[in-house]
């Protein structure tokens, strides 16, 4: 009876430990199931602006193709290689660097320009999009960019995170179309302060104050506060 409770006992935590040893691989596979559907092949925008951008580079012998620019941007918690000194510097985590060909080749990108996501990997410190402008004129023209972040934030399968990283910079062209029509709609509603005012619309033209009522002049709008309590908003 013993021997029986005791090979249970053991099959139970082998089962139990081949169940947490799967987790982690089970995890980064779901990520980049999730992220395959994000990115692979998908419209999207680059979001900074003045990002250089070079011709697509083929080498028929090794039947690889690649951009001549490439983006490189490190997550918040690590600490960037020194090589990376020599690179042109877009932000304190994120460089550019090229080859020759890109360098004399460049050309730069707008606001949220639109490009496609022509090829996608997902490795084991790294996030790659090989992006190609959608911009007339520019046509073949793009970089690819490298997201490297720790190996462990990867294996653990934080999706959120990792998409939280890349859309300051990457963003799905849906999800820009949205922010962007959610950026027109201002609210202002009686009751809101000045502060709140000047939040929501930014600073106005004019401010006139007479006694305790403020009139908050903008080019659309005139919000008139009572006591710094919006009372009244008229169309000009």
């Amino acid at each position: 009876m013993r021997l029986r409770t005791f090979v249970l006992v053991a099959l139970t935590a082998s089962l139990m430990f081949r169940a947490h040893a799967k987790e982690p691989n089970d995890s980064k596979e779901s990520l980049k199931q999730k992220l395959f559907a994000r990115y692979d092949q998908q419209s999207v925008v680059l979001i900074p602006w003045r990002f250089l951008m070079g011709p697509r580079i083929s080498q028929k012998l090794w039947g690889v193709d690649y951009f001549s620019l490439r983006a490189d941007h490190f997550y918040k918690s690590m600490q960037v290689p020194k090589a990376f000194r020599k690179a042109s510097v877009i932000d304190e985590g994120t460089f550019v660097s090229a080859n020759q060909q890109g360098v004399s080749n460049a050309l730069v990108s707008e606001p949220h320009e639109g490009f496609n996501v022509l090829k996608f990997y997902v490795k084991e410190n790294e996030v790659i999009l090989s992006l190609d402008s959608r911009t007339p004129g520019k046509t073949g023209y793009g970089l690819d960019f490298h997201f490297v972040f720790p190996r462990d934030l990867l294996a653990s399968g934080d999706y959120e995170a990792i998409i939280k990283e890349i859309n300051q910079y990457v963003l799905p062209q849906r999800e820009d179309v949205q922010e962007s029509e959610a950026a027109k709609k201002v609210e202002i509603q009686p009751g809101m302060s000045k502060e709140d005012v000047i939040k929501s619309l930014g600073e106005p033209l004019k401010t006139i104050v007479f006694g305790n009522r403020t009139v908050l002049k903008y080019q659309d709008v005139t919000v008139e506060l009572v006591d710094n309590k919006v009372t009244e908003l008229k169309a000009n």
